[in-house]
């Protein structure tokens, strides 16, 4: 046995008292996350097995997190919770899965919408009030206006409803806005 089959047995091992253990899964970006994520793939030889042996050990290590994410949307919604922020986990899986380029994306969003249409109404006014004002080239609106906000939360990182396709629609319509 050479040095890199003895690293993948011990790391095989570990992950499987880890496992037995009842412990957390390894994160993603730990040396253990990392050789997990690797050993358990289709492409990695006996990978299938080795991903069926800790989900019979740990089946609460590979749920599925888009549906479990989008009936807690679905609740919140349904109970009159407030829409979550993109800085959380649950508001940033809501902003993929309403996405157009999610698959069922149109319908997940149309069927928040029926349930909850401030979530959605208000942004959408912004926006195309925002898109008029660029198309007949108006000045960009003060940071200090509602609409000046408006935009920055709409084309900013940092924003809490950043919207990159909103973002390379504006910079396609008005450059300028974005020149210092």
């Amino acid at each position: 046995m050479n040095a890199f089959q003895d690293t993948v047995a011990i790391n095989k091992e570990t992950i499987l008292k880890i496992a037995r253990n009842g412990e957390t899964k390894p994160q993603w970006a730990t040396k253990l996350g990392i050789a997990l994520g690797r050993y358990t793939s289709p492409s990695y030889p006996n990978g299938p097995a080795f991903r069926d042996e800790i989900t019979a050990l740990r089946p609460d290590w590979y749920l599925a997190t888009a549906a479990i994410n989008r009936e807690a949307i679905l609740k919140m919604a349904r109970n009159g919770g407030s829409k979550p922020s993109q800085k959380t986990k649950l508001g940033a899986s809501l902003s993929n899965y309403i996405s157009s380029s999610y698959s069922n994306g149109a319908a997940f969003r149309a069927e928040l919408t029926a349930i909850r249409p401030d979530w959605f109404s208000q942004v959408a006014i912004n926006k195309e009030a925002i898109l008029e004002i660029a198309r007949n080239g108006g000045p960009r609106p003060s940071h200090k206006t509602k609409q000046g906000k408006a935009l920055y939360n709409y084309i900013s990182q940092s924003g809490d409803s950043f919207n990159q396709a909103f973002r390379a629609e504006i910079t396609t319509l008005r450059p300028d806005w974005f020149r210092k």
